[in-house]
């Protein structure tokens, strides 16, 4: 629920930019805000899972000659990425009748998935998993409309949604970014 919080200075712009004062916008979204050594900390509540703490995110998906494992800290990419979860699940649909993550072109509804997603608690145990299948290409031509293009599997409580493709860019954007600004951690990778 969006509310309205008056800011204590007013905001400037400079070379293009916008600038406004850094600990009120961390306060106002209930960070903290500590200064050391010339060093400005923001730190963020973790996201609770059935009042659980999140301590990484978990991404796992595979190519033709292996896969790669990889983990994201840090709280507000956890957030964000939950929330693109549990925002964009269309609506409930039947378990697919095949779907792994091996490509089958004989089957015309065959999904393959894209990725497994994991938000994990301190000791690396699964909070929650989703994972993403994509319907492959080989339906028959007027029975595409049958098979939603995207699906997310809802793996602990064994639903399935139909899902959007903005949502999965939206995911993949968040990864990518937690990669550049040194948050991903690649944990396996036997990519050949």
């Amino acid at each position: 629920m969006a509310k309205k919080v008056q800011i204590d200075v007013k905001p400037y712009i400079k070379n293009n930019r916008i600038y406004v004062p850094l600990r009120f916008i961390a306060e106002t979204f209930e960070c903290k805000v500590s200064y050391s050594n010339a060093t400005v900390r923001i730190d963020t509540a973790p996201l609770l899972i059935d009042g659980i703490a999140v301590k990484a995110f978990q991404q796992e998906y595979h190519m033709i000659m292996g896969g790669v494992v990889q983990q994201i800290k840090g709280n507000a990419y956890h957030e964000a990425l939950y929330r693109v979860f549990e925002q964009n699940k269309g609506k409930k649909i039947d378990e697919p009748a095949n779907y792994a993550w091996r490509l089958n072109l004989d089957d015309p509804g065959a999904y393959y998935k894209n990725g497994q997603f994991e938000f994990l608690d301190e000791k690396g145990t699964s909070l929650k998993r989703f994972d993403i299948y994509s319907l492959q290409s080989a339906a028959p031509e007027g029975t595409l409309s049958e098979y939603p293009q995207i699906v997310v599997h809802e793996y602990d409580e064994n639903q399935w949604y139909e899902f959007n493709r903005s949502a999965q860019e939206s995911i993949e954007q968040l990864i990518n970014t937690a990669s550049m600004n040194g948050f991903l951690t690649i944990i396996s990778d036997t990519v050949a």
